[in-house]
């Protein structure tokens, strides 16, 4: 459906707005930009919200520094971090919706606080276009920090993560969709410039130490040919 309206619109920029997670997509056809919501958080730790600003490259911006960017043509697509009151936010908030209704629930904390599974690396699909790295810097936003408080609490894996910790150019045969790999050295590069470097650093350092600690590799041997 993407493609088949590009194609009839003649569009290089689809630019569209929701509440969910922002994502910047390159596709054959051109860019998605999706600002997720511009009066929430959308990136862990990050409370402010977030903003498109469609431009010519070679146009300076009066919003400050992009958090992720891409061009296409002449064109310069941003995601822009938009600072805003907190706490005026968080009255007008709790004003409208008490504590315990469904939209407290929801969202008061991502309010508060951001969307703490998600990161402008895991946003920024606009470089190679590779839905398999997208997914996999995805998966390691997600899961790296529960892999790292799994090594800690058990000294050992226990679930299911190789995948993503140890990727290569091959789809793991019982991996979940969406599948992952690294297909050419220019997604392994934009792997380590998108991806959570320190969290993934430190899983793959405390691996290491627990198995020289215990003297043995701390991972089931299904996963010893993939490491």
């Amino acid at each position: 459906p993407i493609k088949k309206g590009w194609g009839e619109g003649g569009a290089d920029v689809f630019a569209c707005a929701h509440t969910c997670r922002p994502v910047l997509q390159r596709f054959s056809s051109g860019l998605v930009a999706n600002n997720g919501a511009a009066g929430l958080g959308n990136f862990r730790n990050d409370p402010r919200g977030l903003v498109t600003r469609v431009a010519c490259a070679d146009v300076a911006s009066a919003l400050g520094a992009p958090l992720y960017s891409a061009d296409v043509g002449r064109a310069r697509v941003e995601a822009v971090p938009l600072a805003f009151d907190l706490n005026e936010a968080l009255a007008a908030f709790d004003g409208v919706w008490p504590s315990g209704s469904a939209a407290a629930v929801s969202y008061r904390e991502r309010l508060m606080n951001g969307d703490d599974g998600w990161s402008p690396g895991a946003a920024d699909c606009g470089g190679v276009s590779c839905p398999h790295l997208h997914a996999l810097v995805e998966r390691q936003t997600t899961l790296m920090p529960r892999i790292v408080e799994e090594l800690e609490a058990h000294g050992e894996k226990r679930s299911h993560w190789a995948w993503w910790c140890f990727p290569t150019d091959m789809c793991g045969n019982s991996e979940p969709l969406p599948k992952t790999k690294l297909s050419s050295p220019a997604a392994a590069a934009e792997l380590l410039a998108r991806g959570p470097v320190a969290d993934w650093r430190k899983a793959l350092e405390l691996i290491c130490e627990l198995s020289e600690a215990k003297g043995r590799l701390v991972l089931p041997a299904a996963d010893h040919g993939r490491v």
